[in-house]
């Protein structure tokens, strides 16, 4: 696997979260940064990119309708251009940008590789921050996008099967040539009584943990049926605070990589597309 994707300081940066095993709660966490992202850092640009085979869950968690999405694209890459993308996209009340699959068959394949790379390149162009949304680790979209990530988050849990799954994963993507400073552990769903296990956690696992999520499930229930991101229902609580921590240590690992004014690329390239069609 080649890791020498074209990260230069004019590009955002591309953090693709994937879970060691299914139900890990990567999409929660995938649609909670993203959001925690554009909270602390108001001048820049967000988006977040669903491309879970099913479709995704991310419109659930942030209260959207579904739009065209990725399976809307051509399965020729040089077809994907600027307004092709703009028309794909939904812009989110916290002004996080969402580009999902669409409400397609789930037997239908996923974008082609050559069409996401495609895609993720124009969204890096654009925004400070591109969040994707890969689902499980064993997709075959995940290994499309994980050459072309600045950062890469696992989640998983402190069960046994999960972190041992992690440990797994990791030292995978370290023999095949992912740099370990690249790669970060998210654990979800802490428990109090599991403190013992976070202290044995980073002998197993190859890779610093960026962060040990608090589990709340009434909290990350009430924000599932309200469909809004619980660092916007529940700002002041623990598990919200968790996610500004972990977004601020990545915006601390890029710093001084992006010196953008504050209306951002994103919002020049789409006035621009805008005037255009107001202009036909």
């Amino acid at each position: 696997m080649s890791t020498d994707a074209t990260n230069n300081d004019s590009q955002g940066k591309l953090v693709c979260i994937f879970g060691a095993a299914g139900g890990v709660g990567a999409s929660t966490v995938a649609a909670n940064l993203a959001v925690s992202l554009q909270q602390g850092h108001s001048a820049r640009s967000v988006a977040v990119v669903d491309t879970t085979l099913t479709g995704g869950d991310l419109p659930l968690m942030l209260g959207m309708a579904l739009g065209a999405g990725l399976r809307a694209l051509p399965t020729d890459p040089q077809r994907v251009d600027e307004a092709l993308l703009m028309n794909a996209q939904a812009t989110h009340r916290s002004g996080v940008q969402l580009l999902h699959l669409g409400q397609s068959s789930p037997l239908r394949p996923v974008a082609e590789p050559a069409v996401l790379v495609r895609t993720l390149e124009l969204m890096a162009r654009w925004h400070d921050w591109v969040v994707v949304d890969c689902g499980c680790a064993t997709e075959r979209v995940t290994h499309t996008v994980i050459p072309h990530a600045s950062t890469m988050l696992l989640v998983a849990t402190l069960a046994l099967p999960a972190a041992q799954r992690a440990k797994q994963w990791v030292q995978w993507l370290i023999d095949t040539g992912v740099p370990s400073g690249k790669l970060v552990a998210v654990m979800n769903r802490c428990r109090e009584d599991e403190a013992a296990y976070r202290r044995q956690l980073q002998s197993l696992l190859p890779c610093r943990v960026g962060a040990y999520l608090p589990d709340s499930p009434e909290l990350a229930r009430e924000s599932l049926i309200e469909g809004v991101p619980l660092v916007a229902t529940q700002p002041r609580s623990t598990l919200a605070h968790g996610y500004a921590e972990l977004a601020s240590s990545l915006s601390g690992q890029s710093m001084g990589a992006s010196d953008r004014k504050a209306e951002g690329v994103f919002q020049r390239v789409h006035a621009r597309f805008m005037g255009t069609r107001h202009a036909a």
